[in-house]
């Protein structure tokens, strides 16, 4: 969102391949990086008081003034992702004792 966004970058997803999506953790790791990198730009690219460069209209109920307000977005929602991601790794550990590998 912080790149087509703020920035007018288009990034394509293919929501349904992103739940069926395989890989190896080489593969996760350097796709993390390149996330990485992305959004350090993104931020870096950032004018935090102007409007979005490329509003989008997927939710008339959410409107984002400004281009800080979308990193605000981002931010939230990465957070989200992260405690789901630890909840997850801790039922795994709690079915499987000896613990990540």
């Amino acid at each position: 969102m912080g790149r087509t966004v703020n920035r007018g970058i288009v990034v394509p997803r293919d929501r349904a391949a992103e739940f069926s999506a395989t890989g190896t953790v080489a593969e996760a790791l350097a796709l993390l990086g390149s996330a990485r990198a992305a959004l350090r730009e993104d931020v870096s690219a950032t004018a935090f008081r102007e409007p979005p460069v490329n509003p989008t209209d997927d939710d008339p109920a959410v409107r984002y003034a400004t281009q800080g307000d979308i990193l605000l977005h981002v931010y939230e929602e990465l957070a989200q992702h992260l405690g789901q991601l630890e909840v997850t790794r801790d039922l795994l550990v709690a079915l499987d004792p000896s613990g990540p590998t």
